[in-house]
This record gives C-alpha cells, sequence and structure tokens, in this order.
C-alpha cells in the first residue's frame, strides 16, 4: 500500500509465481511451482485452484497470467493462449503454436483494453536465445497472431503506447492503438529492466499510469554451510549470484550448481577447496536438477537444450560432450537422480504431462521402456534412493498436502509410509541410509531416524529455514558424508530494488511530443 513503508505477506503463498489482480482488486491469481493456477481472496484468504494441468512451465518465470478486463483469466497453454472462467470451467483456445517455425510457448500475454486482443511474446525452442523472442499481437476474434517487434516482454500504457523489454533489458517505447492493434515507431528508453531465465521482465505498468520495475541487478544467493545446530559457515566466501539446487560430489570435494547468467540457467561445478569454477553446460536456457553419478565421474541434469526438458550427462572435468539419455518414455522430465549402484536413473515427469507427474526409472543401455514406481492421480515429485538400495523417499499430494513418503525401491509391495508430519518437501538422505532430511511447511529441516526395516525412529526438527532457498519440487540443499552439515542457499541481501514511477504517461506523451 502507498501509504505504509512495510509490506504485507499472504499467507500461504510462498510458492507463488506470476501474480495478476483481479480487475475489481479484490482477488489475485497466481501460478505455484508445478503451474496450478489459484485464485487467492484478499477479502476471506481462501484459495481456489482453477487448473492443475494444460499450463506451460515457463509461465511461472513471470508475467506468465493476465486477468482481463473482461473478467476473464489468460494464461500461456501447452499449445498456445488460452482462457478460462476465474470460477473454472472449460479453458478456451485462442491462439495456435506454429509448431512449423519451432514456436514453443505464447508467454508474458497482457490484455489490451476492451479484451479484443493481447499483446504477447513468442518463445521459441531455443528459448535461451533472448534474440529470438517476438513481440506479437493476437486477435481473439480470428485467432491470428502478427508479429510487431524483436523483443522478450511488451505491456501496455494507458496513455496509448507500448513498451518493450530487449534481450538486453534496455526498453523502448512507441504508439499503439488497442483497437487496429498496430504500432508507430519506436523511441528508446532510459531504464534497464532485469529479465528472468526464460525472458519474462521484471515489469508492471498499471492502468492509472504508474510504472514499477526492478533494475537488472537482483536477488542473489550464496552457499553457506548450516550445522544442525543453525550455525553457519560461509563458504566461497564473497561470491554471489543465483544459484539452483547444490549437490555435493560423492568424494565430498565439489559441489554441481546451477547459476543463472545472460545465457540462462548453466550447470557448473564448483571446487570446495577455492580451485577454479568449471562450467559444464553451453547449450539450452534451463539446465538444472544436477547430481552426480556414484563414481563423481558425470553430472547428471535436466535440460531443454532440444526443446523440451530431457535427461543429460556430461563429464565433471568439462572433457566430454553432452550426451542425452535415453528415458523410456515419452513425456518431458524435470528431475533426475542416479540410484547409488549407479545401475538405475530415477526421473520426475513433468507434472503438467500426462499422469501429472510421475516418478519412474530406468536402466539405461539396458531398458527401452521406463519402469514406473509412483504414479498417483496427484504430482509426484523429488525421488531419493537410500544409500543401501533398500527404500525410495519422495514427495506426492495424493492425500492432499504435499508430504514425504518412504516406499520399498523396485519391490512389488507398493505400500507406502508418511514421513513427515503436516506436510514436507525436499528428502534428502543422509550418506550412511540412516537419516532421512526434509524441509517441513513450518520451514524447519526435519531429521527422522529410518531404521533398517523401514520403521521411523526420532523425528527431530534441527533448525529453522527460512533464510535459506526453498524448492518445493526437488531439493534446494544438500548434506555432507558425516551428516552434521548442510549445504544451503542462503538469500543474500537484494542488490537491486523495485522502482516506481508516478505518472510515467505524462512522460511518455512528453517524450513523444518532443
Amino acid at each position: 500500500r502507498w501509504d505504509r513503508l512495510g509490506h504485507e505477506p499472504l499467507r500461504g503463498l510462498e510458492d507463488a509465481f506470476s501474480p495478476v489482480y483481479s480487475p475489481d482488486g479484490r482477488s489475485v491469481a497466481y501460478l505455484n511451482g508445478t503451474t496450478d493456477l489459484l485464485v487467492y481472496s484478499l477479502v476471506n484468504g481462501t484459495r481456489d485452484l482453477i487448473l492443475d494441468s494444460g499450463l506451460t512451465d515457463v509461465a511461472v518465470w513471470g508475467g506468465g497470467i493476465d486477468w482481463g478486463p473482461d473478467g476473464f483469466l489468460y494464461a500461456s497453454g501447452l499449445d498456445g493462449l488460452i482462457r478460462l472462467s476465474p470460477s473454472g470451467g472449460d479453458l478456451e483456445q485462442l491462439t495456435q503454436l506454429d509448431t512449423l517455425r519451432q514456436e514453443k510457448a505464447h508467454a508474458w500475454v497482457d490484455v489490451l483494453p476492451g479484451s479484443r486482443g493481447a499483446l504477447l511474446t513468442i518463445i521459441h525452442l531455443t528459448a535461451g536465445d533472448f534474440e529470438s523472442h517476438v513481440v506479437a499481437v493476437a486477435d481473439f476474434a480470428t485467432g491470428t497472431v502478427t508479429e510487431i517487434f524483436q523483443g522478450v516482454f511488451a505491456r501496455y500504457v494507458p496513455s496509448g503506447h507500448v513498451v518493450i523489454v530487449l534481450a538486453d533489458g534496455s526498453m523502448v517505447a512507441a504508439p499503439f492503438d488497442p483497437i487496429t492493434m498496430t504500432m508507430g515507431e519506436t523511441i528508446s528508453l532510459p531504464d534497464s529492466v532485469k529479465i528472468g531465465p526464460t525472458g519474462a521482465a521484471q515489469l508492471a505498468v498499471s492502468m492509472s499510469g504508474s510504472m514499477a520495475y526492478e533494475p537488472r541487478s537482483g536477488v542473489a544467493r550464496r552457499l553457506v554451510w548450516v550445522d544442525r545446530l543453525g550455525r553457519e559457515e560461509i563458504t566461497f566466501s564473497g561470491w554471489v549470484s543465483e544459484m539452483f539446487q547444490p549437490h555435493i560430489s560423492p568424494d565430498g570435494a565439489r559441489v554441481a550448481v546451477s547459476i543463472f547468467d545472460a545465457e540462462g540457467w548453466q550447470v557448473w561445478v564448483l571446487p570446495l577447496n577455492g580451485d577454479s569454477r568449471l562450467r559444464l553446460t553451453y547449450r539450452g536456457a534451463n539446465n538444472f536438477a544436477t547430481d552426480w553419478t556414484p563414481d563423481g565421474e558425470h553430472v547428471g541434469y535436466v535440460s531443454d537444450q532440444d526443446g523440451a526438458q530431457h535427461s543429460f550427462m556430461t563429464r565433471a572435468d568439462g572433457s566430454g560432450e553432452e550426451v542425452r539419455l535415453l528415458t523410456g518414455d515419452p513425456r518431458p522430465v524435470w528431475g533426475s537422480r542416479w540410484s547409488p549402484d549407479g545401475e538405475w536413473l530415477l526421473l520426475r515427469t513433468d507434472n503438467q504431462a500426462e499422469g501429472n507427474g510421475d516418478i519412474i526409472a530406468i536402466r539405461p543401455g539396458i531398458d527401452t521402456v521406463a519402469r514406473v514406481l509412483v504414479a498417483s492421480p496427484e504430482e509426484d515429485l523429488a525421488p531419493a534412493v537410500s544409500p543401501d538400495g533398500a527404500w525410495l523417499a519422495y514427495v506426492s499430494r495424493h492425500r492432499g498436502s504435499r508430504e514425504v513418503y518412504i516406499k520399498k525401491f523396485l519391490d512389488a509391495d507398493d505400500r507406502e509410509l508418511r514421513v513427515s508430519r503436516n506436510g514436507g518437501t525436499e528428502p534428502v538422505w543422509s550418506r550412511d541410509g540412516n537419516e532421512l532430511f526434509y524441509r517441513s511447511a513450518a520451514d524447519s529441516l526435519m531429521a527422522v531416524e529410518v531404521l533398517p526395516d523401514g520403521r521411523l525412529g526420532r523425528h527431530v526438527a534441527l533448525f529453522s529455514t527460512t533464510s535459506y532457498q526453498r524448492n518445493e519440487i526437488a531439493r534446494g540443499y544438500d548434506v555432507e558424508s558425516g551428516g552434521q552439515r548442510f549445504l544451503m542457499l542462503q538469500n543474500a541481501e537484494q542488490e537491486g530494488e523495485i522502482v516506481v514511477v508516478f505518472n510515467w504517461t505524462q512522460e511518455l506523451r512528453e517524450l513523444f511530443r518532443d
């Protein structure tokens, strides 16, 4: 609120992306980490699930949905732009991806006044190449998508202009007619905006004529060791970056981690002794879900370098090629882990594909069809096999909330045992297999004793995890071999800030008048 210095957290919306106000300002629509579309009432605090499938994963990276002045919700669907009522029901396909031109998504929708069309961005299969993104207008009556400018993100301004963010974060503006959906000549603007990993700009324009944006610098993280009492020790001192999913090598000497730069999320190996870090991936905009082979010779990860998300592997010393692993399943994957003996590759399928996210396994070079391990009607996430190969830990939402479970690995007995209490994510085994760690819904790191027969012993809260990166769908930390320290991603101080420009429409009019 403009009359207050502090902000007001919306309780229960920690796993929220791409928020947008309803036209009356009484509700907020948003996406969660698994691309469900929900509506939160600012009046009574209720949450309603509107859509749990059919949306692209790029939508979560910012500006993926819009609440049009006609009262309908608009979003980036698997086949193009979609529209649906905030009360649910059938969705309407508004645009169709041109697969011959290798279009991956119609994203960052901005519905124009009158709701006859919208600005959007065409993202191609080479999503990491921001120069290939194109701003376009969609005519809802005909389904026609017309390209208007080479850029990554666009927003309509009520002064009768459009502002477009370019691949390098710089901005241009031009006159724009929302009736004919045509654009005039552009001029450059002095500001630059932070861009997300798939091209979404941190920019918003209100119908009252204000602009808010985040400058190119942004929130970053640092790697820290945290012991069982919550005491911290910073590693890689002084080095702060946008990082994701650290994973310690089997010998405990290196860390594989995804780092965000101008080319998107790339996989790096960081020696814990302070030696020079090594970049492993050079293709695709999203390379993540790092995992070491048990011998420490290779790093596995998920990459979009050939369009959809698939499993890849490359040598940890950077000497080899990036090799795609056959998964024996046609669905894209969003997570991969090796079994401790190196025989099985476990995969988590895309929760937007058929099955809503299943856990499957395959023996590379032996099997041609994957074996289904967990396939509930709801999402199943974050598989992790115990060091002795006896137990599979995972997260499932088939009982309503996300909970951590264990079951026999590769056993016909499908019985499962719930480990977490009142919500849990991010299961990680201790290196000796005697404990299973997870992150509770109350934001504590929990340690649970697991006996050889699968019975659970002590259940202890170790320390608060509120200041460390959260990962709802995989795991955002790792544990060292002795089980006494945890490698966490600490949220560093915010380098950037939100800039708000009031009466920005007047500034635009004066620029074009000159």
